[in-house]
């Protein structure tokens, strides 16, 4: 009884660490995702507008 119930447990601590192991990279290639969408989200207008050393030049505010 103790060889089944140990083969058992081999079988779901293997599991789990393929579980695991894939949801680590996944999550890290979504960090990276996100680090980019970040960086994008502070190159837009509004931070060109407060930038005097950019080149473009500022939208008129009415």
């Amino acid at each position: 009884m103790w060889e089944r119930a140990c083969s058992r447990m081999r079988c779901v601590s293997h599991r789990m660490w393929r579980l695991i192991h894939s949801f680590r990279e996944q999550a890290r290639s979504h960090t990276g995702c996100a680090l980019l969408t970040g960086l994008r989200s502070t190159a837009g207008p509004a931070y060109r507008q407060r930038n005097p050393h950019s080149g473009a030049t500022s939208p008129s505010v009415a």
